[in-house]
């Protein structure tokens, strides 16, 4: 490794490790609040129409009067497009996947629910910023509209310059802090994911007490995810990418289990979204590296000591895949380029590196090097990402059985749920 990637490999690693002192600093007003002796907020920005923020909103009202800390609601218009490269499938699949996760947390989803159309949000948006700042006020305003908004019935116009200026000062905190999604709590500094890092949020809020019992703030219970009834007799392909921390997590888990699930395993690798054209802003790489960072201590699986693989790194792991033969070779030889990536800061883009992973795989490393010779060799992973566009799905990790997709590390409980599920053909034998 040379010393430009050394260099860059060390920034990473205590970037992933840190909690963003910066972030803590500029939540506090560089530590006035806490010399002032001002208990830290913990904040929710809030985009109308996300499914995931009304979510949030909902848990909110029923746990707000647990919380021994100061609550505000920070309504933001939507995400800008190099955040949301894939806008319509991304929205449908929050749409999809808070139907299923809702009852499994104890809230509630309308079956008739549906995407609602930008002016709708950007209405609703400009209705809610203005509500105030009480927040049970505001908590039983959001209910009433993401009601109609969800359903599709018009929501009325407010006040235009007044909303969209209180949006806008939310939208420049959250970036100063450092993020850029909506269905985001901010608490000192940190930040957490919707319902799925409610775990951590609330390490982060027993630290200081500002929890008023010793119940959980969140079970969710996985037998209560809504899914379809059966399973589809088909294989279960594993979209993934060699430069998705995520990816890796993924492919640990799965690699540990699938010998027991009851249909074959397909790997389809991707080229990387920034090898795709999209612009991957700096606040989404520090914040996903750092939320792996923790999911993986939680998980108990190595991560952090990092080298990034972005252009040639990935793109030669692309092209010595197609040598991987059945599931298990193809697999490992995923599981090892992502271990060496995420983990040892093996440099994958040189032939030391990716002699490594093709020997911990049981790939031959001259029939590699022929290969990564050949540029034809990457068709098949633009034929990869069009089966994941055609899903109705865009990002990784991401799974399809048959009929059904989900998205995400956080979603491998859901995808078992459905693998537990008898197939379509014996269902309809024994129905």
């Amino acid at each position: 490794m040379n010393l430009r990637s050394t260099i860059k490999t060390l920034v990473t690693d205590r970037v992933a490790a840190s909690r963003g002192p910066i972030n803590r600093w500029k939540a506090t007003r560089f530590g006035l609040d806490t010399l002032g002796g001002r208990a830290p907020a913990l904040e929710l920005y809030y985009e109308a129409g996300d499914p995931h923020s009304h979510l949030c909103a909902q848990w909110l009202r029923a746990h707000h009067e647990r919380l021994n800390a100061p609550v505000r609601v920070c309504v933001v218009s939507p995400p800008a497009a190099e955040t949301y490269p894939e806008e319509q499938r991304q929205r449908a699949m929050a749409l999809l996947d808070a139907s299923r996760i809702a009852s499994a947390c104890g809230l509630t989803w309308s079956t008739t629910a549906q995407i609602p159309d930008a002016d709708n949000r950007l209405r609703a948006g400009r209705l809610l910023s203005r509500v105030g700042e009480n927040l049970d006020t505001w908590l039983a305003q959001e209910a009433a509209v993401s009601a109609r908004l969800f359903v599709g019935e018009a929501i009325e116009d407010a006040p235009a310059d007044e909303a969209d200026e209180i949006m806008r000062r939310h939208h420049q905190r959250r970036a100063r802090l450092g993020h850029y999604l909506p269905a985001m709590w901010q608490y000192q500094g940190d930040w957490f994911w919707a319902l799925d890092r409610m775990n951590f949020l609330e390490a982060a809020l027993r630290e200081r007490a500002a929890i008023n019992d010793n119940d959980p703030l969140l079970t969710i219970d996985t037998a209560r995810y809504v899914l379809p009834t059966e399973r589809a007799d088909a294989p279960l392909e594993f979209f993934f990418s060699f430069r998705s921390p995520y990816s890796y997590l993924t492919a640990h888990q799965v690699r540990e289990k699938y010998r027991e699930w009851p249909t074959t395993l397909t790997m389809r690798p991707v080229l990387p979204m920034a090898m795709r054209g999209m612009k991957i802003p700096r606040a989404k790489g520090f914040y996903i590296v750092r939320d792996v960072y923790r999911e993986a201590q939680r998980l108990n699986i190595p991560f952090g000591h990092i080298a990034d693989p972005i252009g040639a790194g990935a793109q030669r792991c692309l092209q010595v895949f197609p040598l991987a033969q059945g599931t298990e070779q193809q697999l490992e030889f995923c599981f090892q380029a992502a271990k060496a990536i995420w983990s040892e800061a093996i440099d994958v883009a040189t032939d030391d590196g990716l002699r490594e992973v093709c020997e911990r795989s049981g790939m031959d490393w001259q029939a590699a090097q022929r290969n990564l010779l050949d540029a034809s060799t990457l068709d098949y992973a633009e034929n990869n990402r069009q089966a994941l566009l055609a899903a109705g799905a865009w990002g990784v990790p991401t799974f399809r059985l048959g009929e059904f997709v989900c998205w995400g590390n956080d979603r491998l409980p859901m995808l078992r749920q459905m693998l537990a599920k008898g197939p379509a053909a014996k269902v309809a034998q024994t129905g």
